[in-house]
């Protein structure tokens, strides 16, 4: 596709391209079931029909935002499809309570398609009963990182809990299951200072900043536990403490521990990815949150600052990403937006145009999604939220539309920023 409309317009034009084509299910399946449409990480086919990373809900989100600025042309009819297909199918497995793969993420994927809680209120309330079941049954099988990130952690089902913590079923846990968030929060931090360096992570993904992410939203949302301000400014005072400079500027290293990467031509530190994942932007959108919300500026400032540097990353760089959101170009696209939302940088929106202009030329009509996902060299066909066609969508949407009146957004809590 050329660069002769406008960016937004183009953006806008690939979404609803990409929404179309998952629609019907058995499509889907047919293009990423292929027995070469292997993840080299996983094994097996990106797909998981019940996981908001790799199925069903995922595409819900999409469909959703679509629905607020085209009521009309039936997006209502095609979740409810999508809703009759997954639930009549009792082979999905829920095996958690974790937000990308568990029974959070079927939850908060119908709670965003029910249409302001319009919809879907029994089924609804049927999850809300498992998790608060599960909560309430089962012990905490791990402790520290692995406990609390976003992706396998608490925190990814803490926001779905956040958002639902006045609903039949999750009123009753929400408060014990924050305290008890905390308190694990702080049990980490006292002993952060004698764990392995390369043991902590420092990402929105598997790390710190994922933590502090949701804490943050739960302050601006009004819902406060004991020793949750207190978890904040220690979080984010030893974010702060690990950062680091490259010719770009200052970043965030995946982990403390992690050896210094240096570039064959400088020979000079480098990152060593740049992503929503475990990269620098994330964790300069969450510390800027917390300063906003906290009202500390030097916070605010670092974030600011560290921000740039992600904006000074030129072609090379930006060209050997894959297209996808976890790690890749339309995670950028949408923290560069919330940065400028957030900040007015005239960097970030600049940044946001080049992304998108990249994301514009890659798009492949011949493909079953628009964009393949790049897994170590391995081109992948995902149809995805987190590493798929979903998520770039939801970007380019975001990036089109985010000030139109009738866009919803709500897409963007499950990444936790917002």
């Amino acid at each position: 596709m050329g660069l002769s409309m406008d960016l937004k317009e183009q953006s806008v034009i690939i979404s609803s391209c990409i929404a179309q084509r998952v629609v019907h299910l058995p499509f889907i399946e047919n293009a990423v079931m292929k027995s070469a449409n292997l993840s080299p990480s996983r094994g097996q086919a990106p797909w998981n029909p019940a996981s908001l990373a790799d199925g069903i809900p995922g595409i819900w989100l999409l469909f959703a935002e679509w629905d607020q600025l085209e009521p009309e042309n039936g997006w209502k009819e095609r979740i409810h499809h999508h809703v009759l297909s997954l639930f009549e199918n009792m082979t999905f497995r829920t095996p958690d309570l974790t937000l990308f793969s568990g029974v959070t993420g079927l939850s908060y994927g119908l709670l965003i398609a029910s249409d302001h809680r319009s919809n879907y209120s029994q089924a609804r309330a049927n999850l809300n009963h498992v998790i608060a079941s599960h909560f309430t049954n089962h012990t905490l099988e791990a402790s520290g990182l692995d406990a609390l990130e976003i992706i396998n952690g608490l925190s990814g089902a803490g926001r779905y809990i956040l958002e639902s913590y006045q609903d039949e079923g999750i009123c009753e846990i929400a408060e014990p299951f924050f305290a008890m968030l905390v308190k694990e929060a702080h049990s980490f931090m006292d002993g952060i200072r004698s764990s392995a360096p390369d043991t902590i992570r420092l990402g929105m993904a598997h790390g710190l900043a994922g933590i502090l992410a949701l804490l943050v939203t739960a302050l601006h949302k009004g819902f406060e536990v004991e020793g949750l301000h207190i978890a904040i400014d220690r979080m984010a005072d030893y974010l702060a403490q690990q950062i680091r400079r490259d010719r770009f500027g200052l970043y965030w290293p995946v982990s403390p521990g992690r050896n210094l990467q240096w570039s064959k031509e400088e020979r000079e530190e480098t990152r060593e990815i740049e992503g929503w994942c475990h990269g620098t932007l994330g964790i300069s959108v969450t510390l800027m949150r917390a300063g906003i919300f906290c009202g500390k500026e030097p916070w605010k400032a670092l974030a600011d600052e560290a921000a740039r540097s992600v904006f000074r990353l030129g072609d090379d760089e930006l060209n050997a990403m894959t297209p996808s959101f976890c790690h890749g170009l339309a995670g950028l696209l949408h923290l560069s937006n919330l940065v400028y939302n957030l900040s007015g940088n005239e960097e970030a929106a600049l940044f946001s145009d080049r992304v998108a202009g990249k994301l514009i030329r890659m798009f492949d009509e011949s493909l079953p999604f628009g964009y393949q996902d790049l897994e170590d060299a391995v081109s992948i066909d995902n149809p995805g939220l987190l590493q798929g066609a979903v998520g770039i969508a939801l970007s380019l949407l975001d990036y089109g539309r985010w000030d139109d009146p009738k866009y919803l957004g709500k897409w963007k809590e499950v990444f936790l920023v917002s």
